[in-house]
């Protein structure tokens, strides 16, 4: 599959302190290389720290790299101005982690999918009505929650939101930065049918940030692996998960909550064996 997303040698490089005693921090990633394919889910896991969420910011241009592209469908997304640069903002969207942060506390469902449809003019004023109506359908959401304000919803429910507002555009690629890890796990394992459902129904590409490898690979057709700001180990999603050739790797498998101590102790051991 050609790639539709290509990161190539990214580095980044946060500063500290005041304008006058401006330094460079070490660098937050390092020299990382993948590609997503139109239709893909390439899973980028890590700890908090790791420099997986600064990967996905400087994808969607809300940080400027020290080195390396960021390529999408061809082209270099810092070379982006005006239009096309509308453009590509239509067609790589977002979901973050937390929808309290990301919506307007004081508008209303409706509104805030209206608001992309009217930047980007992608229906007529009168049927605006029916787009938000078919948007929340699409995320399992009754159209008269078009009236309802963040608050009156579960957090669930603000997840779809956030789902349906990134859909609005109509993308071929979403950046999922940690979207089910402040859910509890029920509905974690909704959210993640409903992204998997929409992909099988839209042909989306995500790219999926979290620091649960379960889920991840659950999702996942492949994973790269980030410690320390550097991609350690990328494979097909099984490949990673079940025969993991990375200490960090492993180590983020041996610490995934399992009820059973005994169970645990398995797995590691199985681990152990499939590494050689």
């Amino acid at each position: 599959m050609s790639a539709l997303l290509e990161v190539d040698d990214l580095w980044i490089r946060y500063r500290s302190g005041s304008f006058l005693t401006n330094r460079r921090k070490e660098p937050s990633v390092r020299g990382v290389c993948f590609d997503v394919a139109a239709g893909e889910t390439f899973g980028l896991v890590g700890e908090s720290g790791s420099g997986k969420s600064s990967v996905g910011k400087a994808i969607l241009r809300l940080v400027q790299p020290e080195r390396g592209v960021v390529r999408y469908d061809g082209q270099d997304v810092r070379s982006l101005r005006g239009r096309s640069l509308l453009e590509y903002r239509s067609q790589v969207q977002v979901v973050f982690q937390d929808p309290w942060s990301s919506l307007n506390p004081r508008a209303t469902v409706g509104r805030a999918l209206l608001e992309p449809l009217r930047r980007h003019r992608r229906v007529r004023r009168s049927a605006e009505g029916g787009r938000v109506a078919e948007l929340l359908e699409l995320v399992g959401l009754p159209p008269a929650h078009a009236d309802r304000l963040p608050a009156q919803l579960s957090g669930g429910q603000r997840q779809r939101v956030a789902i349906a507002r990134a859909l609005a555009v109509e993308p071929r690629l979403i950046v999922c930065d940690e979207p089910v890890s402040a859910l509890d796990v029920s509905t974690q394992s909704q959210i993640a049918n409903l992204l998997q459902d929409l992909q099988a129904e839209l042909g989306l590409a995500y790219l999926f940030i979290a620091h649960d490898l379960a889920v991840v690979h659950h999702l996942s057709h492949r994973i790269g692996v980030m410690s320390a700001g550097g991609l350690v180990e990328c494979g097909p999603a099984d490949e990673v998960y079940r025969r993991p050739q990375h200490a960090y790797t492993r180590r983020l498998l041996d610490a995934e909550p399992v009820p059973d101590p005994a169970v645990q102790r398995r797995r590691r051991e199985e681990r152990r064996l499939r590494a050689g």
